[in-house]
C-alpha cells in the first residue's frame, strides 16, 4: 500500500499494518519534516503494539522516481478546512501511472462535489477584506474587495447564517479507478459541469457553499458535511451579487482545474444581476 499523506500523521498507513498489509510506504507533499513525523508515527505504533517492523517504510523524492509494485493507493483528498488538497488529483495521476500496478485500486474509489446557492451576508463579511466602507473619509472598501479570495474555508455549515438559495446538487464527480489507456489523461485532472437550478426564495447568490463526499467502497460513503467527522465546508463567492426571484432558474458552472474549484451563478439574461 501507499498513502499520499497530507495530514502529517499517517495514521491510516498503522490501520493497514494491523490489517494485515505486507508492505506501507508513504510518501508526503511536504518534505520539510517528514523524517520527524515518521520517527513519531514509529513511537506511536510502538506504544500501541502495533508491529510495523519489515512493513512501514518512507518514499523519498517525487512520485515519478517510485517503484510500480503497489496494489493499493491510499488519498487524504479533502483538506480538513474543507477544500481539496493541493495539486492531490494531479498527484494521484502520477501515482496511479508511476507507482500503482495496472490492477491495482485507489481509495477513496471516487469523490463527488455537491453545493447549494446561500443569501449570507455574514459570509459576506467574513470574506470580505476591507468591512468598513469609509477609511480617513474616503470609500473604499468596494474597490479593495475585488481583490478578495474567491473562495472561503473553514466554514461550519451548521452555524452559519444564511438563506437557502437552491436544494443540494452534485457539481462535479471525479472516478479516481476509472479504466485508462496508456496515453489516455484521467478526466479527473480537469473538469466542468453545468446545472441548472429552481431557485427556492427571494435573495441574493451571495455564494455557492460546497462539499465532497467520498466512496470508500459501494457500501461506505462518508459526507464532508457531516458533523461527525473533523471537515468543515468551503463556499466560492460570487464576484456580483445576484438578486434571484423564487421559481427563476439558475445556472452553475462548476470547474476544477489543478485541484482548484470555482463555481459560477448565473441567471437568465443576467436580468437581475448588479
Amino acid at each position: 500500500m501507499l498513502e499520499l499523506s497530507r495530514t502529517g500523521l499517517s495514521l491510516l498507513s498503522l490501520q493497514a499494518c494491523m490489517l494485515g498489509a505486507q508492505k506501507v510506504d508513504i510518501t508526503e507533499h511536504a518534505k520539510s519534516d517528514s523524517d520527524q513525523r515518521f520517527k513519531l508515527l514509529l513511537t506511536i505504533a510502538k506504544n500501541n503494539g502495533i508491529s510495523v517492523e519489515n512493513k512501514l517504510g518512507q518514499v523519498s523524492g517525487s512520485l515519478s522516481g517510485c517503484e510500480r509494485c503497489y496494489d493499493l493507493l491510499v488519498v487524504d483528498v479533502v483538506d480538513s478546512m474543507g477544500c481539496l488538497h493541493q495539486q492531490i488529483l494531479h498527484d494521484i495521476a502520477i501515482a496511479r501511472c508511476m507507482c500503482v500496478l495496472p490492477q491495482g485500486r485507489v481509495i477513496p474509489q471516487s469523490v463527488a462535489v455537491y453545493g447549494m446557492v446561500v443569501d449570507s451576508l455574514s459570509l459576506l463579511q467574513d470574506s470580505a477584506l476591507v468591512s468598513d466602507s469609509r477609511t480617513l473619509g474616503f470609500k473604499v472598501a468596494d474597490y479593495i474587495n475585488d481583490f478578495q479570495m474567491k473562495t472561503h474555508v473553514d466554514i461550519d455549515l451548521s452555524i452559519l447564517e444564511y438563506k437557502k438559495l437552491s436544494e443540494p446538487v452534485e457539481l462535479l464527480f471525479f472516478n479516481l479507478n476509472e479504466v485508462l489507456t496508456t496515453e489516455e489523461t484521467p478526466s479527473f485532472l480537469q473538469q466542468s459541469k453545468t446545472v441548472k437550478l429552481t431557485a427556492l426564495n427571494i435573495g441574493q447568490a451571495t455564494a455557492v457553499v460546497y462539499w465532497f463526499e467520498l466512496t470508500l467502497s459501494p457500501e461506505i460513503k462518508i459526507s464532508t458535511l457531516s458533523r461527525q467527522f473533523h471537515w468543515r465546508q468551503a463556499a466560492v463567492m460570487q464576484k456580483r451579487n445576484i438578486n434571484v426571484l423564487q421559481g427563476e432558474q439558475m445556472t452553475l458552472k462548476a470547474v476544477c482545474t489543478n485541484s482548484c474549484i470555482d463555481v459560477q451563478v448565473t441567471m437568465p439574461h443576467n436580468s437581475h444581476a448588479r
